[in-house]
């Protein structure tokens, strides 16, 4: 009896991490058919992460530096967030926004990418119901 209960419980189980893992499979799906249709070129891994860090950086209200960012080095070698950060500016997804002080800029997200952002997250909405 208490085998038939157990394996109960281990289907039941399954069942919903199979579940879950159907929606993250489906948010995968509309996060690539978000990225198909925008005007911006497409990221690599490292490009993507930095573009994270900016983003939740930026929606917490924070101010982000080129020089607060290269002191993350679990982001990149201060010589690789350079290219990068070049990389996404090039590419459309970052901008440099002046300062008071003339030396340091912010890094901001553009139009286009906060567009994208909101595509993503209509996906998420989507498939969270």
């Amino acid at each position: 009896m208490t085998r038939i209960n157990n394996l109960d419980w281990h289907r039941t189980t399954l069942q919903m991490k199979n579940a879950a893992s159907e929606k993250y499979f489906c948010f995968v799906e509309l996060a690539k058919k978000a990225e198909e249709v925008t005007d911006l070129s497409p990221l690599i891994a490292d490009e993507e992460k930095i573009l994270n860090f900016i983003a939740v950086t930026n929606a917490n209200g924070e101010r982000l530096s080129v020089t607060d960012i290269l002191a993350r080095r679990e982001l990149a070698p201060s010589m690789t967030m350079h290219r990068k950060l070049k990389a996404l500016m090039q590419k459309g997804w970052i901008f440099h926004e002046p300062t008071e002080d003339g030396r340091r800029v912010q890094l901001q997200l553009t139009d286009k990418t906060l567009a994208h952002f909101s595509k993503l997250s209509k996906a998420m909405q989507k498939v969270a119901k």
